[in-house]
């Protein structure tokens, strides 16, 4: 006889009346890609442990994210950070983690920003300007002196501000910006409601299928189309304290309150009536037939949209060649863009025709799914652990990329409003004079990195290893998911499926199965 013409080669295959499915006897698979991503992790973790100080490395310096955050003053000090003596008045800038800017635009590094108790009773300059301001022995001759200086704007008295990530903001401006954005909005409101007709019109006619019967009695801007204006016409606009971030009564407070006070509404939304849903539709889709119903009856609304807008546009067409309206050229459009849309219909059906064959294997699957996830319920929260663990990896992987992107070499640039540029390192060499004449020339300073090859080899490797990673918890998951089904599917007796054969397979998978999901996602 030929190769597999026996009996025993074409007999069904028997499992035994215990058979609980795959997985009994395994061994470890793809050991060697574990161990490379554990080797990855710890080179990871070393280089995290070099740029955060714990371990000197010449290749990689410590970093500091203040020195990504925080403010500069105009000699390029990075406030809070750069170890800079200010011979003037004595104090450090690495003791100063503010930038306070003045009139002119030079920022310089102070300890706090001004509350609103200590507005106007002090001032802020430059530092060799606020040696000669400190050095006065009473608040009249303080404020004589620091008055000639803010003439030049080298000086500018304490202003309430408000901290924002180590700038300091005043208070004023913020103001300023919150009532242009409001008067913005206003315009609009004025435009669409104010109008010179004052009369507040009664809800009558065809003007009710606008509003509900509760409306009756608001102010409307015209008859024709009926716009409630009920709140503008009574003088409730948009305020400035409404558009200011820094209200309490303000919209952003106000948002931010209204999600703590729904914050079990939204979560039980989004977790307990979705996952309820969830189970419903999977039930639903175990009823036979439903399943299948919807899926040819969705292929089947493909094929007739397609075959109705086909026929919509010869119709078009065969009117448009006799309505005086449209050009020969028009009606023809019209007719190849029906036959360009029954083509499609046609191509459509010959691609159903020839996979009906695996629509029909793809809806038995999600029958079985369907099952075994009825059976297994547990594995739709499986996800949170994958999210969990991806956080764990995350929240150190970005501790170390911010220490890594704040330990280059800090480079100190002026950027101009006009046709004048120059480097601070060339306005430097010329003494206060080439310093003061980058700012007499409408420049700014501002700060930028420069990384050697190592580090940005080393951003590099940061950057596999996250994507590594990441990719690896989804194959783990994927696995568990493939192990559990397939689990489900080839064990006899149905009823000893639970929870416990998903936490069962999850075992098993992490124990000899990491390796293959670490090659599979490299």
């Amino acid at each position: 006889m030929g190769v597999g013409s026996s009996k025993d080669d074409n007999e069904k295959l028997q499992g035994n009346a215990d058979f609980k499915g795959p997985g009994a006897n395994r061994g470890c698979t793809d050991c060697f890609c574990s161990i490379l991503l554990i080797a990855c992790w710890m080179a990871m973790t070393f280089v995290g442990l070099c740029v955060t100080g714990f371990i000197e490395n010449d290749m990689l310096k410590e970093g500091n994210p203040a020195r990504l955050t925080n403010g500069m003053d105009y000699l390029g000090n990075i406030c809070g950070v750069t170890d800079y003596n200010i011979t003037a008045t004595g104090e450090n800038t690495k003791d100063l983690s503010k930038a306070f800017y003045l009139p002119n635009g030079a920022p310089v590094c102070v300890n706090s920003c001004p509350t609103a108790e200590e507005e106007y009773t002090g001032y802020y300059c430059k530092y060799d300007k606020q040696s000669q301001v400190n050095s006065q022995t009473t608040s009249a001759a303080r404020s004589a002196v620091a008055g000639a200086y803010m003439a030049t704007m080298e000086c500018a008295p304490y202003v309430e501000s408000v901290d924002a990530w180590g700038y300091c903001v005043p208070q004023a401006a913020i103001d300023a910006l919150a009532s242009a954005a409001a008067n913005a909005i206003n315009q609009e409101i004025v435009a669409d409601c104010l109008t010179s007709d004052t009369t507040e019109y009664s809800v009558t006619g065809s003007e009710s299928e606008y509003v509900s019967s509760s409306d009756v009695g608001m102010f409307w801007k015209d008859q024709s189309t009926p716009t409630n204006c009920t709140a503008q016409r009574k003088g409730l606009v948009v305020t400035a304290e409404y558009m200011n971030p820094t209200s309490e009564d303000g919209f952003f407070d106000q948002a931010n309150a209204d999600m703590y006070t729904a914050r079990w509404v939204i979560l039980g939304a989004g977790t307990g009536v979705a996952m309820t849903l969830g189970f419903v539709y999977l039930y639903i889709l175990r009823i036979p037939g439903v399943l299948a119903l919807v899926c040819w009856g969705l292929i089947t609304l493909i094929e007739l949209c397609l075959l109705g807008v086909a026929y919509f546009s010869y119709d078009t067409s065969e009117t448009w060649k006799t309505d005086g309206q449209h050009t020969d050229s028009e009606a023809s459009m019209m007719l190849y863009v029906a036959y360009g849309f029954a083509g499609l219909g046609g191509l459509w059906f010959c691609i159903i025709c020839c996979l009906r064959k695996r629509i029909v294997l793809a809806i038995g699957i999600v029958k079985e799914a369907c099952k075994a996830v009825a059976r297994m319920p547990i594995i739709t929260v499986y996800p949170v652990f994958q999210v969990l663990g991806a956080v764990i990896f995350l929240v150190p992987w970005c501790i170390y990329m911010l220490y890594l992107a704040s330990s280059g070499d800090v480079a100190v640039d002026c950027i101009c409003t006009s046709s004048f540029s120059s480097s601070y390192a060339d306005a430097l060499s010329g003494g206060s004079d080439a310093e003061s004449s980058c700012e007499s020339s409408g420049c700014f300073l501002y700060k930028s990195f420069t990384y050697s090859d190592d580090m940005k080899y080393t951003g590099l490797y940061m950057l596999f290893s996250w994507f590594w990673t990441s990719q690896f918890i989804i194959a783990a998951g994927q696995l568990v998911v493939a192990m559990s089904i397939s689990t489900w599917y080839f064990t006899r007796d149905k009823k000893t499926i639970g929870n416990g054969t998903f936490f069962t397979t999850m075992k098993r998978a992490m124990w000899y199965h990491l390796g293959t999901a670490a090659f599979g996602s490299l």
